[in-house]
């Protein structure tokens, strides 16, 4: 076909129709979503989540590491300034502990309660929800337990009448004003 001939069909058809005879038709892209969300990836991660046991024992391991090196730099400050900041990180890790430890036995205590309700609902039983009264009493009592065991008992009781002591005195000043 000579070019003349081309533009006539061209002329006759439209351009459109021409191009999609001449050049053939383009393959439209059907975006085909197999999912229940189009913003979900198509696939699951293949990336598995470490537990969450292992990655909290590899952070007590690197706050065991770190204190033993701020007490090694502790050793060898020279300054008063840097030994009472190195000091006060090394605190601030140890209470951070105390702190953890004391989270994992009130956790343990909320799920051992658990435990017992459950327990009481397979048996035929009525479960006993403890009051928030009762879960602070019981807290006292295990605090009490626990100082006579250490031997901080006594040390624990004149610390609170102290702070009793200033609490009723600066009340008594206001109120006596």
């Amino acid at each position: 076909m000579s070019f003349e001939d081309l533009q006539k069909l061209k002329a006759e058809l439209g351009t459109k129709l021409y191009k999609e005879a001449y050049f053939g038709t383009k393959g439209v892209k059907q975006t085909n979503f197999k999912r229940l969300n189009k913003n979900r990836p198509r696939e699951a991660s293949s990336k598995v989540k470490p537990s969450m046991l292992s990655v909290k024992q590899k952070q007590k391991n690197i706050k065991i590491k770190e204190k033993e090196k701020l007490k090694k730099m502790l050793k060898k400050a020279k300054s008063d300034v840097e030994a009472n900041k190195i000091k006060y990180l090394i605190r601030r890790l140890e209470n951070q502990e105390t702190e953890r430890l004391r989270r994992e036995k009130a956790q343990a205590k909320m799920t051992e309660e658990r435990r017992e309700q459950i327990q009481a609902l397979n048996e035929g039983k009525k479960p006993h929800y403890k009051s928030k009264f009762e879960r602070k009493v019981g807290d006292v009592i295990d605090k009490y337990e626990e100082l006579k065991s250490s031997g901080k008992l006594m040390k624990f009781i004149e610390k609170k009448q102290k702070k009793n002591n200033r609490k009723y005195k600066k009340q008594f000043e206001n109120d006596g004003s």
